[in-house]
């Protein structure tokens, strides 16, 4: 393991059937009973509980020995077998760095309870016997062990093992204006990014084109859908994004088109999680215990512990018990824990209905309590102004908040596939100005679709019209078998 940030629940829990790590269970096992077992799921609960009855932990296939008297399947205890044998070599500072961050944990989640219970019952001799018993496990004494620390001169620090903590930490975005916005080239795990758009601008189909690419990175990612979107809606417009044909084309020969898409990404549909959730039912905090109840089948790992980014769509569809104004603010605080310790968070927004116009939506028009705009690491904002009149999908993304980063923005044209494409300014007015037709870009040329062929409208003024992030390009060949018709539905 290179840092304490990857270690989960589930992984915690196996590291301490280890020798040289069962030292450490024994004694920190009240604090772990306080904060680990509240974190685990089904199979990891079983597992944890035979931990007591272990000394001085055990061999590998004695590992193997409890696990089957857990009753746990053999596919999962090939599984759990395997994440024992990384923590041979697991550096004892970064599991004791763990600990500390479940002490944290343990400490706010004692606190949170024991206020609802003055809140709820008006009892202050209760809400006291509650942190009463933080203050006995020792939860508030954070750093009194020496292990839980970590203290150094300036020049004892070593930078190159900083850089690679750092850059292993980056997710490249399939966005320009977010991969240049910062020398790390991407988002950074930990972070949690909203992406608002008006209704019909494609918030979606933008977190659906940023779930391929970062699938395509070898990363877990969890789709959370509340709201009306369907199976149907996922597999046509990732099938059409991955493949480059138009969401008419792929509707018409789906089987097809999506044997297409297993061929040119398989990894995207091993490494893509969609969920549908019924609307107004979750409020943000069911939904954060759902994700770290929840098991991804056959990963021996909750759905949370299994993830790498969590993408919420979106966040209107969360049920809140307060006002409004409050709800921004309620919300995201709760949906900030799903970043903890390594996650990348997106959710999902609407602007204010006054932005819908707007060549260029800024952060102001994000809505609710400014309060939600403070909790959030960045905010990218997509606008589609339907004053235009324009068969063609075309508008302005712009970052409009970032930490320590340059925030920039950039004209987008959307293809018939869904894709978001970055092009420049003079791009921008011609396709904005071609009312009567459909354009698609090709080659860094722009067409124009006719009734039954397609027309070179123009080429732009930049060398590269068509961000560096995007492959699989729609090709000519697709191009002939479609435009008789078919895409003008």
């Amino acid at each position: 393991m290179n840092h304490y940030s990857t270690i989960s629940p589930t992984e915690l829990v196996v590291s301490m059937f280890h020798p040289k790590m069962n030292e450490l269970y024994h004694k920190f096992k009240n604090l772990m009973d306080l904060t680990l077992k509240k974190r685990m799921d089904a199979n990891a609960l079983k597992l944890y509980e035979y931990l007591s009855e272990v000394s001085k932990g055990v061999s590998r296939d004695g590992f193997v020995l409890v696990c089957e008297s857990a009753g746990l399947s053999e596919g999962l205890i090939d599984t759990l077998t395997t994440m024992y044998d990384k923590y041979i070599n697991l550096d004892g500072d970064d599991l004791a760095a763990a600990f500390n961050r479940f002490k944290n944990y343990a400490l706010s989640e004692g606190i949170k309870y024991s206020v609802q219970s003055y809140n709820v019952h008006g009892d202050p001799a209760r809400m006291i016997e509650e942190l009463d018993k933080l203050k006995v496990n020792g939860i508030n004494n954070k750093f009194n062990e020496p292990e839980m620390y970590s203290r150094k001169r300036l020049s004892e620090i070593d930078v190159n093992k900083v850089l690679d903590e750092v850059t292993g930490r980056v997710i490249h975005s399939s966005f320009d204006v977010i991969n240049n916005s910062t020398p790390l080239k991407g988002y950074v795990r930990g972070q949690a990014f909203v992406i608002s758009a008006p209704t019909g601008g494609g918030k979606s189909l933008a977190a659906m084109q940023e779930s391929i690419h970062f699938a395509k990175q070898g990363l877990h990612v969890n789709y959370s859908a509340f709201g009306d979107l369907k199976d149907y809606h996922f597999i046509v417009r990732l099938t059409s994004m991955i493949t480059g044909y138009p969401f008419a084309f792929v509707e018409m020969n789906l089987s097809t088109s999506v044997e297409k898409a297993k061929q040119l990404a398989p990894e995207v549909f091993e490494n893509l999680c969609i969920e549908l959730l019924a609307p107004a039912q979750f409020s943000a905090d069911t939904y954060v215990r759902h994700l770290k109840d929840s098991e991804q089948p056959g990963t021996g790992q909750s759905m949370y512990e299994w993830a790498d980014v969590i993408i919420v769509d979106y966040d209107s569809n969360i049920d809140s018990e307060h006002t409004m104004y409050l709800k921004g603010e309620d919300i995201y605080q709760s949906l900030y824990q799903l970043t903890y310790p390594d996650k990348l968070l997106l959710i999902l927004s609407q602007p204010v209905k006054s932005a819908w116009f707007k060549e260029i939506i800024p952060l102001s028009d994000l809505g609710e309590s400014s309060r939600k705009q403070q909790i959030l690491d960045g905010v990218l904002t997509i606008s589609h102004p339907p004053a235009y009149n324009s068969k063609n999908h075309v508008g302005w993304i712009n970052l409009c908040k970032g930490r320590g980063v340059e925030l920039l923005k950039s004209p987008y044209f959307r293809d018939q596939n869904g894709r978001f494409f970055t092009i420049d300014e003079g791009t921008y007015a011609l396709i904005k100005a071609s009312s009567d037709a459909k354009t698609f870009i090709e080659d860094n040329r722009l067409f124009e679709y006719s009734a039954d062929q397609y027309d070179l409208l123009g080429k732009p003024s930049a060398s590269t019209v068509v961000s560096s992030t995007q492959d699989n390009l729609i090709t000519e060949d697709i191009i002939k078998d479609i435009t008789d018709g078919v895409i003008d539905e």
